[in-house]
């Protein structure tokens, strides 16, 4: 399978992703940082995310380019062609 770009994703069943707080879901497409940001909105780099990994989006921000916090104060940019955003 490898870590390369994908092409094709399977539709969500939102009736069983769907948790509390959540407003979407993101699946990387591309390789992509994590990040956390501190009280003075500064970033730091925390791991690698690939390709079919998928994560909860309990927010938004229009910070940094626009970015999707997937919990924990832990950020995924919002990449075109990177992250593909979908919400019920």
């Amino acid at each position: 399978m490898g870590r390369q770009a994908i092409s094709y994703l399977p539709k969500p069943n939102w009736k069983k992703e769907l948790k509390n707080g959540q407003i979407g879901k993101v699946t990387i497409l591309k390789p992509i940082q994590l990040q956390s940001k501190n009280e003075a909105g500064q970033l730091k780099f925390v791991r690698m995310l690939y390709p079919y990994e998928t994560y909860r989006v309990y927010s938004y921000s229009k910070d940094n380019g626009g970015m999707y916090q997937v919990g924990n104060n832990l950020y995924v940019k919002a990449l075109q062609g990177y992250v593909l955003y979908e919400t019920p």
